[in-house]
């Protein structure tokens, strides 16, 4: 499996933290806890469409690539990358 970038993809990035920064201040400056406190339930509310197609891109790509991996891994290699993966919802859901 090849992982490919858009020859545009750093600019994506760049266009769609520049828009949630502008909605996210906006809605700050007036004040709109309502709005706020939606978005931080749901950041994706804010994305591009852009953005949100090459999330969904490259979750495919890595999910092609995790299940071309494990069909090469021995049973040890497999328990190691669960407890990893394991290990980071741990750390993410420590920060949430």
């Amino acid at each position: 499996a090849i992982v490919y970038l858009l020859p545009n993809e750093q600019q994506i990035r760049i266009d769609n933290t520049n828009h949630w920064v502008s909605h996210a201040l906006e809605a700050s400056l007036s004040r709109d806890q309502a709005r706020l406190e939606t978005w931080l339930l749901d950041p994706s509310i804010w994305w591009l469409q852009d953005y949100k197609a090459l999330r969904q891109s490259n979750r495919q790509q890595a999910i092609e690539l995790l299940m071309m991996m494990s069909k090469t891994m021995n049973e040890k290699q497999k328990e190691h990358v669960l407890e990893r993966i394991d290990d980071w919802i741990n750390k993410i859901q420590d920060v949430i």
